[in-house]
């Protein structure tokens, strides 16, 4: 799609609204079936974003990575980073991938300042899959527990293949849950990294979606739509000891293993 047919594509299905309880479920249901993804603009400001930013700048240590796999469990219940690098076969997908994960569960140190706009994010999850506002929030619920976590794809190459969601969904359905996926946008385009970025494919069309949203918009889809990240600034030298690049937070419902 042209870059204008893509702006009208996102405005088509955005929503606005300062608070999550000026949303209607209905609304929202009736949108992602129309346009298969939505756009929510007004719970979250570019300006808190922008703090959770430097707070992350600020408590970043690039000591604490750890490798693409091989961590127990129990360690991402806890506020924990780790690169995904390569093609996730370990994990019986076939995805490539080039990105960091800060997991910050909101039972753990609120080290980014991110668990506020987290609870907004899981109250409009909620609210799409028809459960109680606070669900999974604070404590374990149903076998549940909610993933909260930051995906960073670095300057320099950063990405994400197009996929499909398939593994989260086809525990969803074992619960008899509908799946939906947000994405909060922590990061701005032409500020924080200036190519590549989010994308979708809805109505059989391509959106590059980032072009034409903000800092703390929230992004949602189903596991119909196929979606990725577009290669990070890869003008720049990749650095391991750098958070240059794009970011975004998801409040994903986990199994409790």
């Amino acid at each position: 799609m042209s870059i204008e047919s893509d702006a009208a594509a996102v405005e088509k299905a955005t929503v606005r609204a300062s608070d999550v309880s000026e949303l209607r479920r209905d609304e929202l249901a009736h949108m992602l079936k129309e346009n298969e993804f939505l756009r929510i603009t007004g719970l979250v400001t570019p300006e808190a974003m922008r703090s959770c930013r430097q707070r992350m700048r600020d408590h970043f240590d690039v000591g604490r990575d750890r490798a693409t796999t091989g961590e127990h469990k129990d360690e991402v219940r806890d506020n924990f980073q780790k690169w995904s690098i390569g093609r996730a076969r370990h994990g019986n997908v076939d995805r490539p991938r080039f990105m960091r994960t800060f997991y910050n569960p909101l039972w753990s140190d609120d080290i980014y300042g991110l668990h506020p706009w987290f609870r907004v994010q899981c109250q409009v999850r909620n609210l799409l899959g028809d459960l109680p506002s606070d669900f999974a929030l604070d404590h374990e619920q149903d076998g549940m527990w909610t993933a909260a976590r930051i995906h960073h794809f670095p300057a320099g190459g950063g990405f994400m293949v197009a996929h499909e969601d398939t593994v989260l969904p086809a525990f969803y359905q074992t619960v008899d849950l509908a799946f939906y996926q947000s994405l909060l946008l922590i990061t701005q385009k032409g500020e924080d990294f200036q190519t590549g970025g989010g994308f979708l494919e809805a109505r059989g069309e391509r959106i590059s979606y980032e072009d034409h949203c903000q800092a703390g918009d929230i992004i949602v889809y189903n596991q119909r739509v196929s979606h990725g990240v577009d290669d990070i600034d890869v003008e720049v030298p990749f650095r391991q000891d750098s958070l240059d690049g794009r970011m975004s937070g998801l409040v994903t419902l986990y199994k409790t293993l």
